[in-house]
């Protein structure tokens, strides 16, 4: 039977966005490593860069996955009404000690008939902001 939890390298790879830009340096730094066959400078270059970018990377998650945290509230009415314009507001909390930029997708119900609701915001730390739609 298998954990529900999941192992801890599972855990944090499930939570993890990796944006196209990584895969270009990827791709660059085998290039780069490559050429580095031809040309033995650029091969110290790319491995000592490489090694530089791999403990930014390492403190960039230990950052991220720490006990701070982000959270969010949605406040809204007990009941919607029909005709008049219904008030919705998004609050979100940033627990961290550096400043974050977030986007929030809105998952509305099906029936308010808009698909791609999203909110941008750069949140200071330790500090809260507050989104109202209608």
């Amino acid at each position: 039977m298998k954990s529900k939890k999941g192992s801890i390298l599972s855990r944090f790879w499930n939570q993890t966005f990796l944006s196209n830009r990584f895969f270009f340096l990827l791709a660059g730094f085998s290039i780069l490593s490559i050429i580095g066959y031809l040309f033995p400078i650029f091969y110290k270059i790319t491995i000592g860069v490489l090694f530089i970018l791999g403990l930014l990377l390492i403190i960039d998650y230990i950052l991220l996955f720490s006990n701070s945290k982000i959270k969010g509230k949605r406040l809204l009415s007990e009941r919607f009404s029909n005709f008049d314009e219904n008030k919705i507001t998004l609050e979100i909390e940033n627990h961290y000690f550096f400043k974050v930029a977030v986007t929030i997708y809105e998952e509305l119900p099906f029936q308010f008939h808009l698909r791609t609701k999203s909110f941008r915001a750069s949140i200071p730390p330790q500090k809260k902001k507050e989104i109202v739609y209608f």
